[in-house]
């Protein structure tokens, strides 16, 4: 029997759930029937590890947890809308080269159908939304493709008074898990977007709970912690890299896994995020084989706020940010002096690990406002006031407000 020890060096722990590949190429996929292409799956790879490291690099000794399937789907309909030098910055972040719009979306499209199976007893929901605000000039072809191509939901409505509207929406998509994404919403966005992802799959092989005991988890300050760790000998996808030892354990007939990295005594989670790139990240999954191991992880729950801004400005696309530079005029043709930038962008994530399996679920949230000053009138002095036919031009009153409060006739 081989064993294998996984000593928990950080409270963070890098997770990934295998989705099968999926083609521009129309190549076909093992795991599902709709075609899927490897490079965009890899281009989103190495998103989702940038983006992971420039987030865990400013926490430090926290729990660090994203979901870069929903910040990828977002920013790739934001892309659609974007032009010129800031569709070009959004790209580059999504690590996207020279891919035209449209084969964007026809790949997130292959995307969502391939992930409508996530096999047997798992269940997988991920789903988009657009709000428009009812007095904004949206461009039209930007929904129909998001309808078309991200299946998302449309609606028109008072976006200044829409964040329960929002957060409700969320709620019911994440089973109740993410409750609030929309608050502090600011008071003259033209255009939301949303995405939730929501996912909920048993252990192929579950974990006993007559064998989960007290164990120590040494934090990332040395000081070492008593929590429940849960106990496993099976079989399962294994492999020892340089400073790491990794298992994949899988989902309802395997096809997701979750796979657990653990730094070495003599190493440590920085050691391994420095190591963590796109191109490891291939080859440590070509390399991890069948064998018999003994598995021991905590129980875990985690919820994580995270301001994306920060992050996607840190990776190159900072212009989308910027009231004077950014060009989004492919989802809300506002005039050349009235385009608009994002204004937030965000996103919540729950997950709970324990002896049947995982519950996670991630809401992300994208604002644009107007780049421009919005006129504003505010009647705080004395004012004069007319009421007109606009059909004739006959006034019908006019009349001056020298102080509100007072109601005598004047004589």
């Amino acid at each position: 029997m081989t064993k294998a020890r996984f000593l928990a060096l950080s409270t963070t722990v890098l997770l990934a759930i295998t989705l099968g590949p999926r083609s521009l190429e129309a190549e076909p996929s093992s795991s599902s029937a709709v075609s899927v292409d490897k490079r965009f799956i890899a281009a989103n790879t190495q998103f989702a590890i940038r983006l992971f490291k420039d987030a865990a690099g400013t926490r430090l000794g926290q729990n660090v947890l994203i979901s870069p399937c929903g910040v990828s789907m977002i920013l790739s309909l934001t892309y659609d809308g974007a032009r010129g030098d800031t569709q070009k910055a959004i790209g580059q972040v999504l690590c996207l080269g020279e891919t035209s719009s449209e084969k964007v979306n026809e790949s997130n499209s292959a995307l969502t159908a391939a992930l409508k199976n996530p096999g047997v007893g798992v269940q997988l929901d991920i789903a988009n939304a657009v709000w428009a605000n009812d007095a904004a000039p949206i461009v039209p072809s930007f929904v129909e493709t998001a309808k078309k191509s991200y299946q998302a939901e449309a609606a028109t409505l008072r976006l200044a008074d829409a964040g329960p509207v929002i957060d409700d929406w969320v709620r019911r998509r994440t089973h109740g898990r993410i409750d609030k994404i929309a608050e502090g919403l600011n008071k003259r966005p033209v255009l939301c977007l949303t995405n939730t992802v929501y996912f909920k799959g048993p252990w192929t092989t579950r974990f006993d709970k007559r064998m989960t005991s007290d164990g120590l988890f040494t934090c990332p300050d040395g000081k070492a912690k008593s929590v429940p760790m849960m106990w496993q000998e099976s079989s399962s996808r294994y492999y020892s890299g340089d400073g790491f030892a990794a298992a994949a354990l899988p989902y309802g007939d395997e096809r997701m896994s979750m796979y657990i990295f653990v730094p070495s005594t003599a190493s440590n989670i920085q050691a391994f995020l420095t190591s963590l790139n796109a191109d490891n990240w291939e080859k440590w999954m070509s390399e991890f084989h069948e064998t018999l191991i003994v598995m021991k992880a905590p129980r875990w729950k985690c919820e994580s706020h995270t301001d994306l801004r920060t992050s996607c400005t840190n990776l190159g696309m900072g212009i989308a940010f910027d009231p004077n530079q950014a060009d989004l005029r492919g989802m809300c043709s506002c005039g050349s002096n009235n385009n608009v930038f994002i204004d937030v962008l965000k996103q919540t994530v729950f997950m709970e690990v324990n002896e049947d399996g995982t519950e996670a679920a991630a809401g992300t949230f994208e604002s644009m406002i107007p780049m421009c000053i919005v006129p504003e009138l505010t009647a705080d002095r004395p004012f004069f006031y007319a009421i007109r036919d606009d059909a004739t031009g006959e006034v019908l009153f006019m009349g001056t407000v020298a102080d509100p409060t007072l109601t005598d006739r004047a004589k």
